[in-house]
């Protein structure tokens, strides 16, 4: 297959998935703005084929937010030997970007010295101290809107081109080093990725969530007030919302998506975001990233679950309870249709040990043992979640 026939080839798919605009966008760009188009759309092509049973939907969606997260990494990386430490799975996506050779010198670029604290490093300053570059020829052209930057020649008379051609060179490699021109050329390419990506942010689905405002506290605030006549009431308060929650039906082309059929947004799942899945097993696949855990949640991930409309962040602070009862439940922006137990184990989440009668509540309302061998799983993945 040439070169040209394989890009055309990954854009003919592209374009033809059912997807949202932005993401036909990213996915788009992630070909177009390669260093080499051809390896790129090779890479795309290649996950595509690879595919069993998922739709083609499914398998871009999963590059797309692959694409993602190594864009956030890039654009918010601490310092830069952590870009190349933290990439993980993700470095043949970045290597289908910009070409293998172009990611070998970029790690070269990235070596950081890592005795020195973050907090010593120059404002602004990466503190390249590998950079392959001594000395390098940039254009300089004036962009607006803004004040124009007055440049001086060497005799200190003013410059007037508008397009100038200079040459950068540092005395000290180490304490100032020049910006590399791979660095610059990778940046460019990406540039118009990341727009894209914070216009996704924005306008994701253009969907809205209207909320009315009502009488109550939220119950972590009166807990310990509430008696227990007041709290068995609100245990059954909670169960017949759970029930009505779990009536309503799933209308989109997805298992397990959010309310719009759409990725699942979830303070549990790594980045905030995963999905949609066509199937539990994929669901589960996306929360275990490491192969030494899986033996550990195969007991609970072997089982199969129904799924329902789930509020998925049932903690005190969105219950709210007014004169001993039940007044509302609010926050539902982690809704979405999800196994039975998520809304049990999401109600556990990031519960602190001095909450122990809010843990015997939820027990209470769930069943202590309806559920013990999926929270004991996990657990165990929240051990090795990642907190960022």
């Amino acid at each position: 297959m040439s070169s040209a026939t394989s890009v055309q080839q990954a854009l003919s798919l592209i374009e033809s998935a059912n997807l949202e605009h932005t993401e036909h966008k990213l996915l788009t760009l992630f070909i177009e703005d390669a260093v080499d188009p051809a390896f790129a759309a090779k890479y795309i092509l290649d996950r595509e084929n690879a595919r069993t049973t998922s739709s083609k939907e499914y398998t871009l969606r999963l590059i797309k937010n692959d694409w993602r997260r190594l864009l956030s990494k890039l654009e918010d990386s601490p310092r830069p030997s952590y870009i190349t430490k933290s990439l993980g799975g993700m470095s043949p996506l970045l290597e289908a970007f910009i070409t293998p050779s172009q990611y070998s010198r970029m790690r070269e670029i990235l070596q950081c010295d890592e005795s020195i604290p973050s907090s010593q490093m120059d404002p602004g300053h990466n503190h390249l101290l590998n950079i392959l570059f001594m000395a390098s020829d940039y254009i300089v052209v004036p962009v607006g809107p803004g004040a124009r930057l007055h440049l001086s020649d060497e005799r200190g008379d003013r410059i007037r081109s508008s397009v100038l051609q200079i040459s950068l060179a540092t005395d000290d490699l180490e304490k100032r080093p020049p910006p590399s021109p791979l660095l610059l050329s990778i940046h460019s390419r990406l540039s118009t990725s990341l727009r894209w990506a914070h216009i996704e942010d924005q306008h994701r689905g253009d969907s809205f969530l209207i909320m009315t405002g009502i009488a109550g506290q939220p119950v972590q605030q009166v807990f310990h007030l509430m008696t227990y006549k007041e709290r068995e009431r609100l245990v059954s308060d909670l169960q017949h919302c759970i029930l009505q929650f779990r009536q309503v039906p799933n209308k989109n082309g997805y298992l397990i998506c959010n309310a719009l059929g759409g990725p699942v947004f979830d303070y549990r799942i790594d980045n905030d975001i995963c999905g949609p899945f066509e199937s539990e097993e994929d669901f589960n696949d996306s929360l275990v990233k490491r192969d030494d855990v899986k033996p550990l949640v195969k007991a609970a991930h072997s089982k199969k679950h129904h799924i329902y409309f789930t509020h998925g962040d049932l903690g005190p602070a969105n219950i709210l309870v007014e004169g001993g009862k039940l007044a509302g439940i609010v926050d539902f922006e982690c809704s979405g249709f999800m196994p039975e137990y998520w809304e049990y184990t999401k109600a556990m989440f990031d519960l602190w040990g001095t909450q122990k009668p809010w843990v015997a509540m939820i027990n209470s309302l769930f069943g202590e043992h309806e559920y013990k061998e999926e929270l004991k799983a996990e657990k165990k993945l929240w051990e090795y979640r990642n907190p960022w």
